[in-house]
């Protein structure tokens, strides 16, 4: 699909996001603990075409590949924006044309609270890696809310978990949403687009 603008393809995004998309915070959805917007399709070559045009405006995404629980389901997709920074460009650079939608993520992006400096890498890879804290521990010590805050910081420096359970909400791998009683499984995807 070619696009002969800019507008043209914030608008493309806009509409799809409007028709597909969804905004989910901290309590709800299959990705708790994590502020997202996110878009779920079986077409592949769509979602990546957005997961391009939304890098193109400098917003990070995360592309999962959806299990097949039952015969009958399509391989599915979803692709989320997750962190405040990407949430914040979609807002400003795209935004829903979906009142209730809109709504939604004013809401979640004004339930960030003040920014908590992130711990240089050097301290991460000690505390975590070489001392083995336990994220409860981390989030002592760094002043975080959420297990999903210390999965975030360990991905931004490449970090991998110690176990998938340890993982909490944000996966790495195969996660199984407990919550759905294993009706949604996930596995991730390895192409993140990246900044």
């Amino acid at each position: 699909m070619a696009f002969k603008s800019k507008a043209e393809k914030i608008g493309y995004l806009r509409g799809f996001f409007d028709g597909e998309g969804t905004v989910t915070g901290l309590k709800e959805g299959s990705y708790k603990g994590s502020r997202r917007v996110g878009i779920c399709n079986t077409d592949y070559d769509v979602i990546i075409l957005c997961q391009k045009l939304l890098l193109e405006l400098g917003i990070r995404t995360k592309l999962y590949k959806r299990k097949i629980i039952k015969s009958k389901w399509k391989q599915a997709w979803d692709l989320n924006i997750f962190e405040k920074e990407n949430i914040e460009k979609y807002a400003k650079k795209i935004g829903f044309a979906i009142t209730s939608k809109q709504i939604k993520l004013d809401k979640i992006i004004g339930s960030y609270k003040e920014q908590i400096p992130c711990p240089p890498k050097e301290e991460v890879e000690l505390r975590y890696l070489s001392q083995k804290l336990s994220y409860k521990e981390l989030m002592k010590i760094w002043g975080y809310k959420s297990t999903g805050s210390i999965c975030h910081l360990l991905e931004r420096y490449g970090i991998k978990a110690r176990s998938y359970s340890e993982a909490g909400k944000i996966s790495w791998g195969k996660r199984i949403d407990n919550r759905m009683k294993g009706r949604y499984r996930y596995e991730s995807f390895p192409f993140e687009s990246s900044a």
